[in-house]
């Protein structure tokens, strides 16, 4: 039995009902019990603000209205049944002065733990950070595996013929390189084999031929960076050139970043074929995917001062 599902007996939820739950925890509001939520065709909504609860509360239709609202009118009692969901109905035993220093992600991947595992020692000021990197961990084993599954269900196809898939395998290769790191193990090189095998049978069959010719705004490519950029037009913005910066070297850094408040979208591209360093930067720069290959002299500061030639740039 999963944790959502303990904590949904628990509630004795329904699949159709008209009650009021508001989650002291977060964990009722947490994207996994939501899912479950929606997987077991229950129906729910999220509201946060007093006027949405009572104009739901007011509807003829069946639904959960989960929700963190802190106080209700005490005439609403008489009319809804509201339950309050705090952290002693949660399934794990620990001590209570400890749940405000926990967050929603960190309460989930300790009911996910100790659900797994069959774990029912007590949680302790002591032991707390042991049973969280453990719990953190596990998570990072599962996630792994959910990657894995998904690269074999793409590697079980005959051929990749298009740029895309490439670029979806690049991207789960890296997530799950990168989770391997986290849990302390070696990728499965049977895995990588299998891959590379297939991606070298895609570009040798012409599948990339066509990322070249996407739209600046979806670009696949790395030469239509700047372009790009100046598509976005704004006012102040810094091109950061790394290296080999892969999809696993990335999340690393991410995860730094993620630290001071930094936000991100992700586009994953292709570099040039073949992947040399100096050709696919140049290629970035000087905005071109043919004639970096054959430049007798390269000056890339000077082509990215002319494209931007209305802005200050500095190089």
């Amino acid at each position: 039995m999963s944790w959502q599902s303990t904590v949904a007996n628990r509630l004795k939820i329904k699949k159709t009902q008209k009650r009021i739950i508001l989650d002291k925890t977060g964990v009722l509001l947490h994207e996994n019990f939501l899912e479950y939520l929606k997987t077991e065709e229950i129906n729910f909504v999220v509201l946060n603000s007093l006027s949405e609860i009572l104009l739901q509360a007011g509807l003829p239709t069946q639904a959960i209205i989960l929700s963190q609202y802190q106080e209700l009118p005490g005439s609403l009692f008489n009319k809804i049944d509201i339950t309050v969901y705090d952290y002693t109905q949660l399934p794990i035993e620990i001590e209570y002065s400890l749940f405000e220093t926990l967050n929603a992600d960190c309460l989930v991947d300790l009911l996910l733990f100790y659900t797994d595992s069959g774990k029912t020692n007590f949680i302790t000021e002591a032991n707390l950070q042991k049973i969280l990197a453990a719990s953190k961990n596990h998570k990072n084993k599962i996630a792994s595996d959910t990657l894995k599954d998904q690269i074999d269900v793409i590697l079980q196809n005959n051929t990749i013929d298009h740029y895309d898939k490439l670029i979806e395998l690049g991207q789960l290769w890296g997530e799950y390189t990168y989770l391997c790191y986290k849990v302390d193990i070696i990728p499965d090189e049977s895995l990588l084999t299998a891959i590379d095998e297939k991606t070298e049978n895609a570009v040798l069959n012409g599948c990339l031929t066509h990322s070249f010719h996407t739209s600046v705004n979806d670009l696949k490519t790395v030469n239509k960076i700047r372009s790009y950029v100046k598509l976005k037009n704004t006012s102040k913005i810094a091109l950061i050139c790394f290296d080999g910066m892969g999809v696993a070297e990335w999340k690393l850094l991410e995860k730094y970043l993620l630290v001071y408040g930094f936000k991100f979208s992700e586009k994953h591209l292709f570099a040039l074929i073949p992947t040399m360093t100096s050709i696919s930067r140049s290629s970035i720069y000087y905005g071109s995917c043919e004639s970096v290959y054959s430049l007798s002299s390269i000056n890339e500061e000077k082509q990215l001062s002319d494209f931007f030639k209305d802005k200050f740039c500095k190089f």
